[in-house]
């Protein structure tokens, strides 16, 4: 150890012999200054010292000294050794310590203990100034490493909240306001962006289209699925001042043959529910591509799913999918939502073909209004959700058919 130099602080000379004594056991040299002395070396670019003891305390020296040295400490990665007769010194130097300066190392040692002792002491911690001094070095070295990943991390935030603004932008910004139809939606991602998109538009004096798709997985590959399907769904043929639907199975067999046609990646395909309603005749055509099946709510609470299937898009070229028709009445609710709502609404089913068996918490909330009813699907799904389902990306879209 005889390669260290310690600073001892102090406004006498008087009161640190026993410091110096055990300094000079351990083959250590000393230096003794008073406050302001100290405050001059320390500023000193070539002075190092590996302990600075603050010897005398009770003589209270002014705190911009006080706080000036324990800055100037921290500067020259020492270690700090508090020797006073009253430990309420080193508190109140401790706490100054760390409220401004909490990397450096403090201890306190009481000025009347004998030679041994303190040299016990200064010993042990020219060893932990060793550790402490190499810390920090490690601290500085993963500093500039984290600094690059630190600011590419910012870079990916800012460019997932503006892909995250541009897919909401997709979204519908109002839902259609319809003589006898109330509408009611939710959309929740998992992460910044959706693998979830969804449409309602009115078509014309008498029907509406709808549809809720889900592309497989989450994050961006996802997101930019959806907005595909977006662009690619057209949900009708303008043939000079005519028009004409386009039926709810076409829909969907347009657009597998446009995202078979993509070649795209592998596992890297999608779900969707299109349907179209003539609100005045309450006559409902779907068509479904893999995607769960719409619910049906009735006012005496009974529940029933509209079981339209057909197969994934993307995946088989060719497929086809069919239109099934069917008759809603007054006070109806139809739910169609992702694959993340799921879990809210049913028990475990025997088979896949058995009916659902859905949960109690159910019981009741045909009486509330659609876009109640699809909020309080949100609170169920979070409810569900716990520390065992990792949370996923969420779309209801609600339709519920009223008295004019």
């Amino acid at each position: 150890m005889n390669n260290w130099t310690c600073l001892i602080v102090n406004s006498e000379s008087h009161g640190s012999s026993n410091i110096v004594a055990a300094a000079d056991m351990l083959g250590i040299s000393c230096q003794i200054h008073n406050p302001q002395q100290a405050m001059d070396i320390l500023k000193n670019r070539e002075s190092r010292f590996a302990l600075v003891i603050y010897a005398g305390l009770e003589l209270n020296w002014p705190d911009v000294i006080e706080q000036e040295l324990i800055i100037l400490c921290e500067k020259k990665k020492s270690t700090v050794l508090v020797c006073s007769s009253c430990e309420e010194d080193y508190i109140r130097v401790n706490a100054k310590i760390v409220s401004s300066e909490p990397r450096l190392f403090v201890s306190y040692a009481n000025i009347n203990e004998s030679v041994e002792m303190l040299a016990g002491r200064l010993g042990t911690l020219l060893e932990m100034n060793n550790w402490h001094v190499q810390n920090r070095i490690e601290i500085e070295r993963l500093k500039m490493v984290g600094q690059p990943l630190s600011e590419h991390f910012n870079e990916v935030t800012e460019e997932m909240h503006l892909a995250s603004r541009l897919q909401r932008d997709f979204l519908p910004r109002e839902l259609p306001e319809l003589p006898g139809v109330r509408f009611g939606a939710v959309y929740r991602p998992a992460t910044w962006v959706s693998g979830d998109i969804y449409d309602v538009m009115r078509l014309d004096e008498n029907n509406f289209a709808f549809y809720v798709a889900d592309a497989v997985g989450h994050g961006m590959p996802a997101a930019l699925l959806t907005m595909f399907i977006k662009r690619a769904i057209v949900p009708k043929r303008i043939n000079g001042k005519s028009y004409e639907l386009v039926p709810p199975g076409e829909i969907l067999c347009s657009l597998n043959e446009d995202m078979c046609l993509q070649g795209l990646s592998d596992q890297q395909f999608a779900t969707c529910c299109y349907g179209i309603m003539n609100f005045k005749e309450r006559k409902l055509t779907l068509a479904n591509a893999g995607h769960p099946y719409p619910m049906l709510m009735k006012p005496d609470g009974r529940i029933e799913e509209f079981r339209v299937k057909g197969p994934l898009l993307g995946v088989i070229d060719g497929a086809e999918y069919v239109n099934q028709e069917f008759t809603m009445e007054i006070g109806d609710k139809l739910l169609v939502y992702s694959d993340g709502v799921e879990a809210a609404f049913e028990t475990q089913k025997v088979s896949l073909d058995s009916p659902p068996r859905f949960r109690e918490q159910f019981a009741g909330l045909n009486q509330l209004s659609v876009d109640d009813l699809v909020r309080k699907l949100l609170y169920l799904i979070d409810d569900e959700s716990g520390s065992l389902h990792p949370r996923d990306d969420v779309t209801v879209v609600g339709i519920e058919l009223y008295e004019k």
